[in-house]
């Protein structure tokens, strides 16, 4: 077991931002998380957390997060970021490259959010410093509110 790392903690601090409860509550977690294991994918990397059975839980229990983009330095190739909540606790982060060699100790180079707009023939998603509640609403609603 081990601490979160600087880059763990600004794409989780990203995830988590936000005045609604549940991410309060997520935000707490954080101070009693530590990382069970960190995977080097080639491409990306998975984080396993783990926390005390005693630290508070959110609902719903299953939340899985996907609009955080972030840019890392020496990667020239959009990135994929998630993180997911599982049994209302902060469960994994899976972060992924769409192309090329990912960074054995990754520095973020800018982060900000992915936001949904119409072009034709459907939608994009293009960076905003601004989060789409939207977005965060629907992440929010758990699995059982998203299969809705």
């Amino acid at each position: 077991m081990s601490p979160l790392n600087p880059f763990e903690q600004q794409v989780l601090d990203a995830f988590l931002k936000g005045n609604q409860p549940e991410l309060a509550v997520l935000r707490k977690q954080i101070d009693k998380i530590q990382v069970k294991a960190r995977t080097h994918t080639g491409v990306g990397c998975f984080v396993d957390f783990q926390l005390p059975p005693t630290a508070a839980r959110v609902t719903p229990a299953e939340m899985a997060f996907g609009d955080v983009n972030i840019e890392v330095e020496g990667v020239t190739a959009p990135v994929q970021a998630l993180l997911y909540v599982i049994g209302g606790a902060i469960h994994f982060l899976e972060i992924a490259a769409d192309e090329g060699e990912w960074p054995k100790e990754p520095v973020l180079t800018r982060i900000n959010y992915l936001k949904s707009v119409e072009v034709p023939g459907g939608f994009d998603l293009v960076p905003s410093d601004e989060r789409d509640p939207t977005a965060l609403k629907h992440s929010l609603a758990g699995r059982q509110g998203q299969k809705k």
